[in-house]
């Protein structure tokens, strides 16, 4: 039993003794991490008011803000293990964290990607705060934009959270700042019709919709013949801030109104040949 008390005690004595003599290296690999860390935070500072001032972009200045203040803090953790005779072990921790890096990305690959979807985002900046957008068929007004998903709300008050990737892989638009958003249509007709009659009836229902902009004017235009038809093409323009319906929506409004007009007038329709398009102004 003192035997094995002595050897205890010379074991405890032996670490001490390690501990001393690492002492010195304990603290300055402390010191290193620390000023790692505070200039880390620092830098993130700098960068954050700098780029927020000069772009006005919080979110992707603390994004890079972030990533390096980290990238300081893990080489001041590489320089303490160095001061401290473990190279062998750091080269072990970055080595494995690519290893585990590999796994999780794997593992939460869809996470990563809406993740990495959100840095180029952040970075490109295709779009702000308040820019009315279309992705995937949806479109809004942009309210809010993290590393994962974009925060829209549609015209009629839906919140819509798009994951990032969604956005990065389909093609984005972005309209007008304004607002407005032009609406074009055709209709062709047998050419044995009153052209003047069918160009009053479109225009006078564009200028009692409510929801079409007296200024720009809604148009309405003869556009081309083919065989025993022609063509006539209207443009309205709606104000998407300040109107629920949305440009399909109403298109859609208009063509069954018109169709009924014309119906009532006993004008033949062969068919209707429609064009979406949203157009900047």
């Amino acid at each position: 039993m003192q035997n094995l008390l002595n050897n205890l005690f010379d074991l405890l004595l032996s670490y001490y003794r390690v501990f001393l003599e690492k002492l010195p290296a304990l603290f300055i690999a402390a010191v290193i991490l620390a000023l790692a860390y505070v200039l880390g935070g620092i830098l993130k500072r700098i960068y954050v008011n700098r780029f927020s001032n000069r772009f006005k972009d919080s979110l992707a200045a603390k994004l890079v803000g972030q990533v390096l203040r980290w990238v300081f803090v893990f080489v001041g953790l590489f320089i303490s293990f160095h001061v401290l005779g473990f190279s062998g072990i750091a080269s072990k921790i970055i080595a494995g964290a690519g290893l585990t890096a590999i796994i999780v990305g794997f593992a939460f690959r869809d996470i990563a990607e809406n993740f990495l979807s959100g840095i180029l985002l952040a970075g490109s900046r295709p779009f702000n705060i308040g820019n009315t957008i279309e992705s995937a068929g949806l479109r809004g007004k942009v309210r809010g934009l993290s590393l994962r998903y974009t925060h829209i709300r549609t015209a009629d008050g839906k919140d819509i959270y798009i994951p990032n990737a969604t956005i990065v892989k389909n093609p984005l638009i972005k309209f007008a700042g304004d607002g407005l958003i032009r609406i074009d249509s055709q209709i062709s007709f047998h050419s044995t019709e009153n052209i003047n009659e069918i160009v009053l009836i479109i225009r006078g229902i564009l200028e009692n919709q409510k929801e079409v902009l007296k200024l720009p004017p809604p148009q309405v235009h003869f556009d081309a013949i083919e065989a025993n038809t022609y063509n006539i093409k209207f443009f309205a323009w709606i104000n998407v801030r300040k109107t629920p319906v949305s440009p399909a929506s109403l298109k859609s409004i208009l063509l069954k109104d018109i169709a009924k007009s014309l119906k009532e007038k006993n004008i033949d329709l062969p068919g209707f040949l429609m064009k979406n398009q949203t157009s900047k102004t």
